[in-house]
């Protein structure tokens, strides 16, 4: 198997995700978080660019203002508020601005829904492919490339679903 095939952007998921980890760092002193501030919107900068969605759990850590990442007690307030539905604030401590999420117990994203995996890459070892109901016919192609692993399924019908947003986990 050929080991050299490229990957469509991968080298802009290993930019997004190098920037992320030196933002949240630099957001722990105070003298760079202008700078850490800077780093993310060069992260938004370069997802844009590339037509790359970034990973739920990495969006929600960052502030749709000014674009630093939130991390609690340092640069955001975070609240639980009751009415009129169950959310959690986060409120940015540099810029202000709010973000809500759901905080219901059964509350789930569409993206953490096992059927909204159309795609998944993997990093490190080999990983089966996600278990379907016996009933249901689902045609599986793996892929291992580079020391990742892509999962494409497609239907009964053969006709592969539309291309969800990919996440690089490394």
């Amino acid at each position: 198997m050929n080991k050299n095939i490229p990957f469509q952007g991968k080298e802009s998921f290993q930019r997004m995700n190098f920037l992320y980890q030196a933002s949240h760092l630099l957001t722990k002193i105070p003298e760079a978080r202008d700078v850490a501030t800077s780093l993310g919107h060069v992260m938004v900068a370069v997802s844009k660019k590339s037509v790359l969605r970034m990973e739920p759990a990495v969006k929600r850590t960052l502030c749709k203002g000014c674009h630093g990442v939130l991390v609690p007690g340092v640069t955001a307030r975070v609240r639980l508020r009751r009415k009129p539905c169950a959310r959690l604030v986060w409120t940015c401590l540099r810029c202000g601005t709010p973000k809500s999420f759901v905080a219901g117990r059964d509350h789930r994203l569409w993206a953490e829904r096992p059927e909204a995996v159309v795609q998944e890459i993997t990093c490190g070892e080999p990983v089966a492919p996600p278990r379907r109901e016996e009933g249901e016919a689902v045609k599986c192609v793996t892929t291992h490339l580079d020391n990742l692993t892509f999962h494409k399924l497609s239907g009964p019908s053969g006709q592969s679903a539309p291309p969800a947003s990919v996440a690089d986990t490394s």
